[in-house]
């Protein structure tokens, strides 16, 4: 299915032809993996300061009180 020696001129070496399809195996860009990993530490903080340890109040009840004190 594949030929080791086959080349492409933008995407470099091919690691596998499938019905007339070249696939390169690519890196990934630094900035997408830095976002993504950027992205999990985001989460797992954002988790712990509303649901683990409860150091943030919700959206919901932020607006809750902010109305009651309105009326």
């Amino acid at each position: 299915m594949s030929n080791p020696d086959l080349q492409d001129p933008i995407q470099g070496k091919i690691v596998h032809v499938y019905d007339g399809i070249l696939e390169a195996d690519n890196e990934l860009p630094r900035w997408w993996l830095g976002l993504y990993f950027a992205s999990i530490v985001f989460a797992a903080a954002y988790w712990f300061a509303y649901e683990a340890w409860g150091l943030a109040a919700y959206p919901s009840a932020e607006y809750r009180d902010a109305m009651a004190a309105a009326a």
